[in-house]
């Protein structure tokens, strides 16, 4: 199996993988992939920002972008992040 995409971990992460044929090689590849595991806890990371800022309404991007920028910088592709740390 190649390296789990990161719109994955970010489904995973949701809760919106719910069929077996797709969940069991992705959680299987978690259990010995360490460069996929990381990326799932930064994914979790990135997401879990994301709601917090939707809960609170802080919709301020400067808060958003500086809480996460001790820890994740833009990759240049425009949607995820990576850590930076």
């Amino acid at each position: 199996m190649e390296h789990i995409s990161d719109h994955d971990l970010e489904r995973y992460h949701l809760g919106m993988v719910k069929d077996e044929a797709e969940l069991a090689p992705l959680e299987e590849h978690l259990l010995w992939c360490p460069e996929c595991v990381k990326r799932a806890e930064e994914a979790a990371d990135y997401v879990d920002a994301l709601r917090a800022a939707i809960i609170v309404g802080n919709f301020d991007l400067n808060w958003l972008f500086f809480s996460l920028s001790s820890r994740w910088r833009y990759n240049g592709f425009g949607r995820t992040c990576t850590c930076a740390a």
